[in-house]
């Protein structure tokens, strides 16, 4: 991946800025447009810049809330006529103090679009033991402080914790289809309360448990839709609302699958989407690993894999038609090196987490039309061994849980 600058969603960087070692950081704000941020680099005093996207015909004016300074005042930005936009120093330098810093950020024209203040703090261990063995599952429901997150443990069986805005509960055994498990596990939540948990078992079949009460209760392992099917990948499970699940998993021919739930029972059988190259005995790229979906407004989806090219494919279903398969511009360069995971905080925001070929973790933004180019996570210190976990509690929240390289896992968050 290349270290560009990189939009995220509403918020300036929190960290401890001064311990910070990674050559890029970054920040972004707001409904309309985003942030990009210098580099977090450099010998003491180095300024923090800021440049922006969005807000075309107007003008921007910013107010930041440092705990050291107070909030303060900065001038009105006039908007390029190709919507980009540039802020000087934020009184912060590479070495300043540990703290949490905040933004907030209005379009002055055709009418005010103010966002809250949010900030972003550095990565938090979520867990001390060290039980992670596949990449981490995550699930939260908009509205919400509730985060439920699982992973396979050494055994191939799935452990589980959740938070409800502060620490993580201890891990919970929550056992394996007979044979164990494989690949990744995925979980999902489309009420409070409501959780749904999916494997890939030692059959290579789909297997579940579920919650009702917040896990208090599981039921046993079942084979939601029988024995059809052999998976060549863990499942990714998300929800377009109350009651609906998809399921999407790679099949043996390098193509993807899905299988939904609308509520009441499963489709009859699994519905084939083939692959960027078309899948076997098409010619390459296949699908590897995982995939991974989410929906941003509860009609469409967008289903984004990694191809046997390590390149990085989109395919969307618009409430009536799924697209061809393709690659976004502004995802089209770099390598990705796991499967994706996807997360949503409001329709038409998209937010994409991979691991890069160096290790670190990357992310993109996508702002209706626009997928804007992967940069790395620059607060995130610990480089990760898998795919990363998103998730989204609600308008500007993402939060990404990724194992790192001691298999314990760290929690991000934006918002």
């Amino acid at each position: 991946m290349t270290r560009k600058r990189w939009s995220i969603i509403l918020a300036l960087l929190a960290t401890p800025l001064a311990t910070l070692v990674a050559p890029s950081a970054h920040a972004q704000v707001g409904a309309a447009f985003g942030f990009d941020q210098a580099p977090l680099s450099g010998p003491p005093g180095t300024p923090i810049f800021l440049t922006g996207r969005g807000c075309l015909g107007s003008t921007v004016s910013i107010r930041v809330i440092s705990p050291f300074v107070g909030p303060r005042e900065f001038f009105t930005v006039p908007v390029a006529a190709n919507g980009t936009w540039f802020l000087r120093p934020l009184n912060l330098t590479v070495d300043s103090p540990p703290g949490r810093y905040g933004v907030t950020a209005a379009c002055n024209a055709p009418s005010p679009v103010l966002t809250s203040v949010f900030d972003l703090l550095d990565a938090v261990n979520v867990r001390p033991e060290p039980v992670a063995r596949s990449s981490p599952s995550l699930a939260a429901v908009r509205g919400s402080n509730r985060l439920d997150a699982v992973v396979r443990d050494a055994g191939n069986a799935i452990q589980w914790t959740s938070s409800n805005g502060g620490g993580w509960s201890p891990y919970t055994a929550l056992g394996s289809p007979p044979g164990g498990a494989q690949g990744d596990p995925s979980i999902v939540s489309w009420a409070p309360g409501r959780l749904d948990l999916f494997a890939q078992g030692a059959d290579n079949k789909l297997w579940q448990r579920f919650s009702t009460d917040g896990g208090a209760a599981w039921s046993p392992w079942i084979q939601p839709v029988g024995a059809e099917g052999a998976l060549a990948s863990g499942p990714k499970a998300a929800s377009r609302g109350p009651g609906l699940i998809d399921v999407f998993v790679t099949g043996t021919d390098g193509g993807v699958y899905q299988r939904f739930w609308d509520g009441r029972q499963w489709n009859g059988t699994w519905l084939w989407f083939g692959a960027p190259g078309g899948g076997t005995p098409s010619p390459l790229p296949a699908v590897v690993g995982t995939p991974t979906a989410t929906s941003s407004n509860g009609v469409n989806v967008d289903l984004l894999v990694r191809g046997s090219d390590d390149r990085i494919y989109r395919k969307e279903w618009n409430g009536s038609a799924w697209s061809d398969w393709h690659q976004p511009a502004g995802l089209h360069t770099g390598v990705a090196a796991s499967r994706l995971d996807l997360a949503s905080w409001g329709s038409g925001h998209l937010s994409a987490f991979v691991r890069g070929s160096d290790g670190w973790l990357y992310h993109s933004t996508h702002q209706e039309p626009t997928w804007f180019n992967f940069q790395r996570v620059g607060l995130l210190h610990q480089k990760v061994v898998d795919g990363p976990a998103a998730a989204s509690r609600g308008f500007g929240r993402l939060d990404v849980v990724v194992r790192g390289t001691d298999d314990r896992l760290y929690h991000w968050r934006i918002g």
